[in-house]
């Protein structure tokens, strides 16, 4: 469905300040997001509880990885990231960049004559990217967390829904939950489709060296549609969101949407830790006290 950009809630007056479009307009982007890096670097350095919650973060992301002996290190690169985050999400958004190659790469696998699903996980300031392909002109259905079809709450909350609502293109949207049979059809029409792959589901998979209770769906899609799957990774490049491509995944090549399921799971794998510290807490994407340094499992390892 299309979603109608809803109005920014009512909040209390220092909610309001803090996430005024008008106000960050009078702020350079640069200076802010710079301010914000700061910002990051003060609050792991000085304060106990947001170090304590970065090193959290990274450890459930890096046990069992090549990177795990840098824990320290990408914790604090983790916070002064999550900083950087939130200052671009308030700013004026950029005009979208994709990385050299990306957009012709996007294009050609639109042109095969078969459906599409850009598959991503959630890394790096990654509201912007069905703008980002809007851009160039590729339109996709976007797979949505529950959350964005509620009515904005008139809190801090509230407000980040209205702001990232007002600031995507007219695509649909549809509800994970009971959206294969339409998600199909989309693609068996040669539509495109977006999809998060790093999110809690029923499939044991070894991901990030660990047990990883994932979804299947964009494996199951692909393999019953043929649609092409596309990985996605966007990344900060100072002020710029920057929309990385990378080749496209064809089904055809694999026996069953088991292996092909294992496959987008190793290559998400070596796309985060190339730049784990832009990884979102897997605690705000649905995992909850589910994601270890041991397992990931949604409500906790049983």
């Amino acid at each position: 469905m299309l979603l109608p950009p809803p109005a920014m809630p009512p909040a209390p007056l220092a909610v309001r300040l803090k996430t005024s479009t008008l106000l960050r307009r009078l702020v350079p982007s640069g200076l802010a997001i710079a301010r914000a890096e700061r910002k990051g670097a003060r609050l792991f350095e000085h304060e106990p509880e947001a170090r304590e919650r970065a090193f959290r973060r990274m450890e459930a992301i890096l046990a069992g990885t090549p990177r795990e002996g840098e824990l320290e290190q990408l914790a604090r690169r983790s916070t002064i990231e999550k900083e950087a985050w939130t200052a671009m999400f308030w700013q004026p958004w950029p005009r979208p960049r994709l990385s050299p190659g990306s957009a012709e790469l996007v294009l050609s696998a639109r042109a095969a004559g078969r459906g599409v699903i850009f598959s991503l996980c959630h890394m790096g300031p990654y509201f912007a990217n069905a703008r980002t392909l809007w851009s160039i002109g590729v339109e996709c259905c976007v797979v949505s967390g529950d959350w964005f079809f509620e009515e904005p709450s008139h809190d801090l909350w509230g407000r980040r829904e209205a702001r990232w609502r007002r600031g995507l293109p007219p695509v649909p949207l549809v509800r994970p939950r009971g959206s294969f049979a339409a998600l199909a059809e989309l693609l068996s029409q040669g539509r495109c489709v977006m999809n998060y792959f790093d999110l809690p589901g029923r499939r044991e998979t070894r991901f990030l060296g660990k047990p990883v209770w994932l979804v299947d769906g964009t494996a199951r899609l692909a393999a019953q549609t043929g649609a092409l799957i596309v990985p996605l990774r966007p990344h900060r490049d100072g002020r710029w969101h920057v929309l990385e491509a990378f080749d496209p995944v064809d089904p055809r090549a694999f026996a069953d949407a088991g292996e092909l399921h294992e496959a987008l799971a190793a290559l998400h794998e070596r796309l985060i830790l190339e730049r784990p510290e832009e990884m979102e807490d897997p605690v705000e994407i649905g995992w909850g006290d589910g994601a270890t340094p041991a397992v990931w499992r949604a409500g906790g390892p049983s």
